[in-house]
């Protein structure tokens, strides 16, 4: 949201995979750790492999999917745009959060993609290497019963997709229609309501961040932030009067996590307001719902399955 704050809050960052939910965590052995790890990897995996079986085989059948676009032509299109191919990745950071006994966890990881495009630039050659910085959110679920045989071990409960850009594409989106009013808030209302809180007056993401591991980013390319890193950024989107549009909840029975999706905006001087989406995953304390890891994305239509 502003490459500014992010050289302002960017400290060293590592690749890590770390352990505990904040106060209803306890210690996982490193079989869960790797599995999730692993099912994390297999699922960027079958993006880059152009295979959505593959893919699928990730998630839990009820599971919700956020991508970049659901109309392309081939699966992986939906996630770097019409007539790219030949995608390779690299994982720059992984965060892996496992609850085992409560059999949840959460993950936050940003990877860069290379690839090509079917298409000739303005010197007559062929636009190949083009970089992005890509990120994903979400929640992970180990289950499965007589019921639901293929939902087996660890499995993606919810994801969300998105790319970072520079802040010249997201203030081009801006537009006088777009105000702040009423906000829809549908699906779980416990989690949901939480992240509702930080768009009404006087509200804060800062109040309401779990004690741990915690990890943020924000749309531009340099906006990413683990543990103290990741309260400076949210320090300064506290101070952007964004504000909500919509707002659903996602929980799985009386699991201590929850994936929320919110549609919120942020005010453009002179402009009216630009549009985001953000991810959020939240954990209970047995009081609250707080959040552990947040990743804003730009604008982009929802999955058919899944509206928010």
């Amino acid at each position: 949201m502003s490459d500014r704050v992010a050289r302002r809050a960017r400290v060293g960052l590592r690749v890590v995979v770390m352990l505990g939910l904040g106060s209803v965590a306890s210690v996982a052995h490193a079989d869960a750790k790797a599995d999730v790890t692993a099912l994390v990897t297999k699922n960027l995996a079958a993006i880059e492999k152009n295979k959505p079986s593959e893919f699928s085989a990730t998630l839990r059948k009820d599971g919700f999917t956020f991508v970049p676009s659901t109309d392309a032509p081939s699966f992986s299109e939906r996630f770097y745009g019409y007539h790219s191919h030949d995608f390779r990745h690299v994982i720059d950071k992984l965060v892996v959060v496992v609850d085992e006994p409560a059999k949840v966890a959460w993950f936050h990881v940003q990877w860069r993609a290379t690839y090509d495009v079917a298409m000739v630039g303005a010197d007559g050659k062929p636009i190949t290497n083009q970089k992005d910085t890509m990120r994903a959110i979400g929640v992970a679920i180990e289950g499965g019963d007589a019921d639901r045989r293929s939902d087996r071990g660890w499995k993606i409960a919810a994801v969300m997709y998105g790319s970072a850009f520079d802040d010249k594409w997201l203030f081009k989106n801006a537009s006088e229609d777009t105000k702040p009013g009423k906000v829809t808030v549908r699906g779980d209302h416990g989690s949901a309501d939480a992240v509702a809180t930080w768009f009404a007056v006087g509200g804060s993401i800062a109040a309401t961040q779990a004690p741990g591991a915690v990890v943020v980013s924000g749309t531009a390319a340099l906006e990413y932030g683990a543990d103290a890193a990741a309260a400076r950024f949210v320090g300064a989107w506290d101070k952007l009067r964004l504000f909500g549009l919509a707002i659903k909840g996602m929980r799985w029975g009386t699991s201590p996590i929850a994936f929320v999706k919110a549609e919120v905006a942020m005010p453009v001087k002179g402009r009216g307001a630009t549009k985001m989406r953000l991810g959020a995953v939240m954990i209970f304390d047995g009081k609250a719902w707080k959040w552990v890891a947040i990743s804003f994305f730009g604008w982009f239509d929802d999955d058919m399955y899944s509206p928010i």
